[in-house]
């Protein structure tokens, strides 16, 4: 069936609001305000639903930027949609007895319902995108704030300390305002980071937070709508007494009057005897940080 992209995409603005399409994950994204959640689209006007390997291999898509995943086709020259994904038993899946309704008010409104009570449900994200978010505010006095933010996967020797309580008091504060900054994992790329940007932005202040949930890929999914400056970190081979990129530093400007602001340049730079030890630094990076932007949601 031959379908262009514009039908789609006319289609679904019609009924969603705001889309953009992924032509990289051929994905169409609707932020529907009417249920405040995003809304992932399939176009399944060349896949039936009993084509199972095509079906699972897009679940691993889909489930890196949402558990809410609809199918769009065509059912003789009508459109019609679906509920693609569902979640059970701490995974989401494939529906593959998906009930197909034409687009009218009252299937919208049903479908509005179904995605409303899904998330108000928090749900843990899989395994392989756990990460620890590190977030370092350039101005903390200022309302006109920006943020370097980074990811961290948990690894042998980077995980969360076991909390220690002297007092209930304690306990509870914990409780109310979170996990301390001190029960994070911090090693010598946090402190070379946070050290530039400190030098450059004396108020500076770093926190972290687990990215553990599927609201938490919603929050940065809208960050990832600010304008974004990317400088670089490098490695200073002091053999050759050069700079080399070796990874990207990102800060995002949280505020309208930031638009036409430069952020000052902050270089971070991490020292190295030779080429050996700058290999080994730009491997470690490759492997245990991840720009803000990179985070792939």
């Amino acid at each position: 069936m031959l379908v262009s992209k514009c039908d789609i995409h006319d289609l679904l603005t019609e009924h969603f609001g705001n889309v953009r399409y992924d032509s990289e994950h051929g994905l169409y994204f609707c932020n529907w305000s009417a249920c405040d959640c995003e809304v992932l689209v399939e176009d399944a006007t060349d896949h039936p639903f009993e084509q199972k390997n095509y079906w699972n291999a897009r679940l691993s898509i889909i489930t890196k930027f949402s558990s809410n995943c609809l199918v769009v086709t065509k059912n003789d020259e009508v459109w019609v949609f679906g509920i693609l994904t569902y979640y059970e038993f701490e995974r989401i899946n494939v529906n593959r007895h998906i009930k197909l309704r034409k687009f009218t008010e009252d299937s919208i409104q049903w479908l509005k319902l179904q995605l409303t009570a899904r998330h108000n449900h928090i749900r843990f994200l899989p395994p392989d995108m756990l990460r620890i978010e590190k977030i370092i505010s350039l101005n903390s006095t200022s309302l006109l704030n920006g943020e370097v933010r980074y990811f961290r996967t948990f690894r042998e020797g980077y995980k969360m300390k076991q909390p220690n309580y002297s007092s209930e008091q304690e306990q509870l504060n914990r409780y109310i305002h979170g996990t301390p900054e001190s029960e994070y994992p911090k090693d010598i790329v946090d402190d070379i980071i946070f050290k530039a940007v400190v030098s450059v932005y004396p108020e500076a202040i770093a926190k972290s937070k687990q990215f553990l949930f599927d609201s938490d890929l919603l929050n940065i999914r809208l960050l990832k709508d600010y304008k974004t400056e990317t400088q670089k970190i490098y490695a200073f081979n002091k053999y050759r007494q050069a700079l080399i990129p070796i990874a990207e530093l990102e800060i995002l400007h949280l505020y309208n009057a930031w638009k036409d602001t430069k952020v000052r340049d902050i270089i971070v730079s991490i020292e190295c005897e030779n080429d050996e030890e700058v290999e080994r630094l730009s491997r470690v990076f490759n492997e245990i940080y991840e720009p803000f932007s990179k985070m792939n949601i």
